[in-house]
């Protein structure tokens, strides 16, 4: 038994925190104190609020872009969920071709998409014929819309906005003008 003057052993206990039942102090806190300077930075670099920030959407450009789109419809920085879904369908569409072209750091083939080795199946080969045609028919769209566009490169604006994933800021008109071509393109052909 222990007497109120004998020493305890170890380190000092703190008090004043909330403890576990197992006695261990919570981490729960402290996780979050830790996620709030990232997320303050993407807000900050964003134009966005820290709740806003911590939706999955606020991982990608677009996603931010269509954050922004929520917010206020006037922001000359958002777009509309049409033209989100236009520009992430556009960047499946991107990924499978250069799965399908065996393009260095392409990943892994899509479910459903078989694999290109020694033994390529027939249904591989239709879905990598299938995946060439979807992305020259998404390209053709956004190279018409170009031509009653001489000022911005729509395809640069996809190709850096989306496909990279790089905050261009100073290309967002030019991506919109792309997604509203990809979202007319891809009614058509569901049409």
């Amino acid at each position: 038994m222990r007497t109120a003057s004998a020493k305890r052993r170890g380190r000092p206990r703190k008090e004043g925190v909330e403890r576990e039942a197992n006695g261990r102090i919570q981490r729960e806190t402290k996780r979050e104190a830790a996620d709030a300077g990232p997320l303050a930075v993407r807000a900050r670099l964003a134009g966005i609020t820290v709740a806003q920030a911590k939706d999955q959407m606020a991982g990608s450009f677009i996603g931010i872009l269509r954050i922004r789109g929520q917010v206020d419809r006037r922001d000359p920085i958002g777009i509309s969920e049409e033209q989100h879904t236009a520009l992430a369908h556009y960047g499946r569409i991107v990924a499978d071709y250069r799965r399908a072209i065996a393009a260095p750091g392409a990943g892994i083939a899509s479910e459903g998409s078989g694999s290109g080795g020694p033994d390529i199946g027939e249904g591989y080969v239709r879905w990598c014929d299938r995946a060439r045609q979807a992305h020259e028919d998404a390209r053709t769209a956004v190279m018409e819309a170009q031509m009653g566009n001489h000022k911005d490169h729509l395809l640069g604006a996809l190709q850096y906005g989306v496909v990279e994933d790089l905050r261009v800021w100073h290309l967002v008109g030019a991506m919109r003008l792309a997604a509203n071509a990809l979202q007319t393109h891809f009614e058509r052909g569901r049409a």
